[in-house]
């Protein structure tokens, strides 16, 4: 596990894809970010893009090249790796069509709108499969035995952040469920479920770090 990293074609092909798809996004809604003053609770609607773009596609690149440091379970973790692929890429692409339509992704209880209807059965399930996905390739990449003592413990840190960082937000949703009224960036009144207490009004209706 100390040898220079593993050339790209080497590597798992949907996860680099996802990852070439996710960084464009990122400069996609970067520019978007300047030349489109369309606001949701404050921000510009493609923040919530960027900033999961960027997430995804920094994490799928490292698992692409973490899946070629597998020396058991290598089958089972190409294949999670597929399926953290098609369900990150269905995940930000969902977000991302409500961001150019102007409104809200997760947490939208809105049932007026076909499109939104269609879209958030997508989120809250593509959020269950990418997190199932990331606890097990955690159990897969936990039972190897060879490399470095000091890069294996690096990766292990970095599987328990991750698993950790995506864990916590799935307790969060289930936890605490409020609901207000918000206005889009279309000047629409949309329901938001999951939104915390402590979020304050403002003149678009209320903020809330939920990035909705």
């Amino acid at each position: 596990m100390t040898s220079l990293p593993t050339p790209v074609r080497g590597r798992h092909r949907p996860l680099v894809v996802c990852a070439a798809l996710m960084f464009g996004l990122v400069l996609v809604s970067a520019v978007g970010t300047v030349v489109d003053g369309r606001t949701l609770l404050g921000e510009s609607v493609w923040v919530k893009p960027l900033k999961f773009g960027f997430a995804f596609g920094l994490y799928a690149a490292t698992l692409a090249w973490l899946l070629t440091k597998l020396v058991r379970g290598r089958r089972l973790g190409r294949l999670l790796g597929t399926v953290f692929a098609v369900a990150a890429t269905v995940e930000v692409g969902a977000i991302t069509a409500q961001a150019a339509r102007g409104t809200f992704s997760h947490f939208n209880a809105d049932r007026t709108d076909p499109v939104t209807v269609a879209l958030v059965p997508l989120l809250t399930f593509g959020v269950m499969v990418i997190v199932i996905a990331q606890l097990v390739l955690a159990v897969v990449v936990l039972i190897q035995r060879t490399g470095g003592a000091a890069l294996n413990r690096a990766i292990r840190a970095g599987l328990a952040l991750a698993t950790f960082g995506m864990v916590v937000p799935v307790f969060w949703m289930v936890t605490e469920i409020h609901s207000r009224t918000v206005t889009d960036a279309n000047g629409h009144s949309v329901q938001i479920t999951r939104a915390t207490a402590s979020a304050t009004p403002t003149a678009t209706g209320c903020r809330s770090p939920t990035g909705a």
